[in-house]
């Protein structure tokens, strides 16, 4: 199966945004002790790879809707997309499980049954590490001193959560396709 415009997005031009802020951390953290500026840029990279799996979980969520209103008349095609596009919580939450179930529940399937949750404990420890960025991503952007319970912001948990995100990306990717696919009765992308 071909993969969606999104992931081949975040597979491409988003995965080299964030190759570029890891060497970047990795050079401050070289060149300058842990603290001050190495702290700023491993909070701006939990940032930045929260904000970017966010986009990619978005663009997926409006591509399937896009791809099934698509052959509808245009009177229905409106007013579905208008129901679709509303209270989106990927437009504002952050990209904690909770809020992918939301959105992408929308199409009528268990996103865990989906993904394997409770059969794949690999699947399980990538939700946990989605939910471990977004507490992090939290920690960061609100300037907290005290570290989240999974432990201080380190270039090693960045690599785990990142890792997470790559493996519920495409996990997601391939779900939707097969549920747009069922739903349409033809490749949905």
């Amino acid at each position: 199966m071909p993969p969606s415009k999104a992931l081949s997005k975040w597979q491409g031009t988003q995965s080299l945004a964030l190759a570029e802020m890891e060497a970047q951390c990795i050079a401050s953290l070289t060149v300058i002790s842990p603290g001050g500026l190495s702290d700023e840029n491993l909070r701006c990279y939990t940032m930045s790879l929260s904000a970017h799996f966010q986009e990619f979980c978005r663009e997926l969520y409006f591509e399937c809707v896009l791809a099934a209103i698509s052959g509808l008349p245009p009177d229905q095609r409106f007013a579905l997309q208008t129901q679709c596009s509303s209270r989106v919580e990927l437009e504002g939450a952050n990209p904690r499980f909770e809020s992918i179930r939301a959105d992408f529940e929308r199409f009528g399937f268990d996103l865990n049954e989906e993904l394997g949750t409770k059969t794949d404990p690999s699947v399980a420890r990538m939700i946990g590490g989605i939910n471990q960025l977004n507490t992090a991503r939290n920690y960061a952007a609100h300037r907290k001193t005290k570290p989240p319970a999974s432990g201080p912001i380190t270039i090693t948990a960045i690599e785990q959560w990142r890792a997470a995100c790559d493996g519920i990306a495409v996990g997601l990717d391939a779900a939707m396709y097969n549920k747009m696919a069922q739903i349409l009765g033809r490749a949905p992308w």
